[in-house]
Parts: structure tokens; sequence; C-alpha cells
């Protein structure tokens, strides 16, 4: 019984019977000496003679995996993402919309704020205003600042309580 280690993928094989593997993929009984306690991914294999790669050798496989891992794992994560969608459906898209929807609502919030200010302004309150040459039946109540009226605006559209 002898070791085989495979050329190729540096699996080594122990114990095998020799014959099952050939020599033109696989070293038999190799000198692995010179790269014990290092993965076999630091391994390089010249005829016959298995060898430590040096140390940017070394650093530029791990750089290859690290990037690799990356590119693996972000397209695991749009993969999750689709799967996890309609198809069609543009998560950012989406985002931008709703953003866009809730500043024009909010811009016009606080036009329409600024109008109601403008009228109060010009008629001395709310006493004096009247809308078609009627009074207005409106009794005065305590208004929000305009930040903190839109940041509760804003709260309201995040819970889903806005129309």
């Amino acid at each position: 019984m002898s070791d085989a280690l495979h050329r190729t993928t540096k699996v080594l094989f122990v114990s095998v019977n020799t014959p099952d593997y050939p020599t033109a993929t696989y070293i038999i009984n190799p000198d692995l000496s010179a790269v014990t306690g290092w993965a076999n991914k630091y391994w390089e294999i010249t005829g016959d003679v298995v060898t430590l790669m040096d140390a940017a050798a070394r650093d530029a496989v791990d750089a290859a995996i690290a990037a690799q891992l990356i590119t693996d794992t972000h397209a695991e994560l749009t993969n999750e993402v689709d799967g996890a969608l309609p198809l069609g459906v543009d998560i950012r898209a989406l985002l931008q919309n709703a953003n866009r929807r809730s500043n024009y609502i909010i811009n016009r919030l606080v036009e329409m704020q600024n109008r109601v200010q403008a009228m109060l302004d010009s008629t001395g309150g709310v006493a004096n205003m009247r809308v078609d040459g009627l009074a207005v039946p409106i009794s005065p109540t305590t208004t929000r600042p305009l930040p903190e009226a839109i940041q509760a605006y804003k709260d309201d559209i995040s819970a889903g309580l806005a129309n």
C-alpha cells in the first residue's frame, strides 16, 4: 500500500492500491516534508517534487480566494433577492418611486401650509377669514411647527398610516 497525490487537485490518498493510480496523474509516495503544516492550496508540484510556494505566491492565492468569495457572495445575495421577488421587480426603482411620492406629498403640504399662513397673515387671523363672501366657521387650533409637522407626516408614511 502506498500514498498517492493527485497532481492537479493536490488531494492525498493514503494507503491505496498503487496500480489504480496512474503516475501521469498521481505522484506515488510523495515527499511532503517541505509542506508539512501548510494547506495544499499553497503547494507547488514540479515533476514529482512537492514544494511550498513563496510568500508572494501564497498572498496571490489568498487574494484570488477572497475575490472569488466576494463574487460568490454577491451572486448568492442577488439570486436570493431575485428569487424572493416577482419577476421584473426592481427594488431600487420601487424605493426611488416611493421617495419621489413622499417628497411630492411633503412639498404639497408645505405649499398648502404656506398658502394658509399667507391667508391668515393677509386677513388678520382665523376670525376674519372669508370664503366666497361667507364667514368661515373655524375655531382656532394649535398648530405644530413646520419641521415637526413634516416629521410627523414622514412617520405616518413609514407606518403606513398616510394615504
